[in-house]
């Protein structure tokens, strides 16, 4: 008995119960997503701006739907250099 509680004020043979998994869970993905947000700070300090006739996007507003492709496009090429960035950060 004296070793059990022992051991219990030292963390071993603790039972996690559901809520100490998803607590765990959230303090992990809440770890993961803040080295996420430095990665791309980091990542941003490394692209050149873009020149004025790059920098914004055409609105796809009140276009059809290859307009909101073509702008979709245009986003994914814009982030591209960024997600790279951030993937070669770790």
């Amino acid at each position: 008995e004296a070793r059990r509680r022992e051991g219990e004020r030292h963390g071993a043979g603790k039972v996690l119960n559901g809520t100490d998994l998803v607590e765990d869970f959230r303090e992990t993905r809440a770890c993961v997503l803040r080295a996420a947000v430095r990665a791309a700070a980091l990542a941003r300090g490394l692209l050149q701006p873009a020149t004025p006739d790059e920098d914004d996007l055409l609105d796809p507003i009140g276009g059809g739907p290859a307009d909101f492709r073509r702008c979709a496009q245009e986003i994914e090429r814009s982030l591209a250099p960024v997600a790279a960035l951030i993937e070669a950060a770790g």
